[in-house]
């Protein structure tokens, strides 16, 4: 409730999807993408890349942090030195510049780890431009699992949000929020392991 001179009006309860940066008391509905990261991360040593690399995307928004966070911890797990390219947004143009640049200056990357699909598919671009074999070469896994991830060449691995629990979610907690005072709440993301991250011998 709010005061504005004499007159008392209510404030509308809020729910934000996905984590606002800066705001402390905000309430939101959003997945651990710190984990996610550094799942994709984790799963791409676990296949037997060693030289891995990340597109992160923008440090403006609190997934292009939390994400870039969750590689970082992975790498540092797994042993291997940091490759970073960060993009100012999450677009396949970005992913198509941000992956030559980081193949010209890390020319050994043998793996990428894309922290949007868009960015894994400009990514793909490259790859192909520039005669890399994925996954033999390189491999990839992006972010999203949007529904061209299945039908891409290779098909590509990604992290897949739970969408549909994210909306219930938030619907259910605006109307506790309406009620009482509800907490943030993040959900966990599921690994798709698809070909573009499965290195053969």
């Amino acid at each position: 409730m709010q005061t504005a001179g004499n007159t008392v009006t209510e404030i509308d309860p809020v729910v934000v999807g996905g984590r606002p940066l800066g705001v402390p008391d905000a309430v939101y509905v959003d997945v651990d993408n710190e984990h996610a990261g550094y799942t994709a991360t984790t799963h791409l040593f676990e296949a037997g890349y060693t030289h891995v690399a990340t597109i992160a995307g923008p440090q403006s928004t609190a997934a292009g942090k939390d994400r870039l966070r969750g590689y970082r911890r992975a790498i540092t797990d797994g042993g291997g030195q940091r490759r970073e390219i960060v993009t100012p947004d999450f677009s396949h143009l970005a992913g198509d510049t941000a992956a030559a640049q980081l193949l010209e200056r890390w020319p050994d990357t043998d793996a990428i780890f894309a922290a949007g699909d868009s960015l894994a598919y400009g990514a793909l671009t490259t790859l192909r431009i520039q005669g890399r074999r994925c996954p033999t070469e390189i491999g990839l896994i992006g972010f999203d699992d949007s529904e061209p991830t299945s039908h891409t060449t290779p098909p590509l691995s990604s992290i897949a949000q739970p969408v549909e629990d994210l909306g219930r979610l938030m619907v259910t907690t605006l109307l506790d929020r309406g009620e009482g005072s509800p907490t943030p709440t993040t959900l966990p993301t599921r690994l798709v392991a698809r070909v573009s991250s499965q290195r053969t011998p």
